[in-house]
């Protein structure tokens, strides 16, 4: 097997004598494309283990206690469609709105553990040909990631569909944006606040160095106060002695 020369002069020539490779062409690929298509296999790994039959389970939970909203006139607030009318059943009866009951306080909504039959259907685990398919949609759904990424972009939810992730990320720029400049705002204002009291210190140190270099020439200029002798007293003196 021999081995290409152009391999071989790259593998063993220092790289100053190496050829210039040609540079590698980077293709952007549209954040939409890559959102739309990481939820595309979001809907592929949930379908992909096969469905169970379906079953019927205890289900357990935390239900608010509510309770039916009253007017003023004592009389059930009623659901109203957008035309102002009371929303009918298929029987005729009108639908009530209801309210959370709240405790003795009047604060919080009361609640209670309930147990209702919930009918499921799960799905098998364990197949080997529909787990490695899983295997392989999961790494691709993290590649993906890494690309929206790498744009500098979050992964869409599940579930979300991507004009809604534009909309949001779009109020998420905005509301970086207004905080950028706000910030950038309280940093002009004590940066001009700072400068001012730099200025005013600047002045106050000034006037300063003048009053003490003045009071400085004046003790300076000061005649020394010194005792005048008189000879004459010096000589009584000694000749008291």
């Amino acid at each position: 097997m021999t081995i290409p020369v152009q391999k071989l002069m790259d593998k063993t020539w220092p790289e100053a004598f190496r050829a210039p490779l040609p540079p590698k062409k980077v293709r952007v690929v549209p954040i939409k494309m890559l959102q739309e298509k990481l939820q595309e296999l979001r809907g592929h790994f949930q379908n992909t283990r096969p469905l169970l039959p379906k079953e019927t389970r205890p289900f357990t939970y935390q239900k608010e206690k509510k309770e039916i909203k009253m007017d003023e006139k004592g009389k059930p607030v009623l659901k109203m469609d957008k035309n102002g009318k009371p929303v009918l059943l298929k029987s005729g009866k009108t639908v009530p709105i209801y309210q959370p009951m709240l405790d003795v306080n009047g604060k919080d909504p009361l609640y209670e553990w309930v147990t209702e039959p919930s009918v499921v259907r799960l799905r098998k685990f364990g197949i080997p040909q529909a787990e490695k398919i899983c295997q392989d949609l999961a790494r691709q759904m993290r590649e993906l990631k890494q690309l929206i990424m790498e744009q500098g972009c979050d992964p869409i939810d599940y579930g979300e569909t991507f004009a809604q992730w534009d909309i949001k990320r779009k109020l998420e720029e905005a509301a970086d944006a207004r905080a950028k400049e706000e910030a950038e705002a309280q940093a002009a204002v004590k940066a001009e606040a700072d400068a001012k009291e730099a200025k005013a210190k600047a002045k106050v140190d000034k006037k300063r160095g003048k009053d003490i270099a003045a009071a400085a020439l004046k003790l300076k200029n000061k005649e020394p106060i010194a005792k005048k002798i008189v000879l004459d007293e010096f000589d009584e003196e000694f000749s008291k002695l």
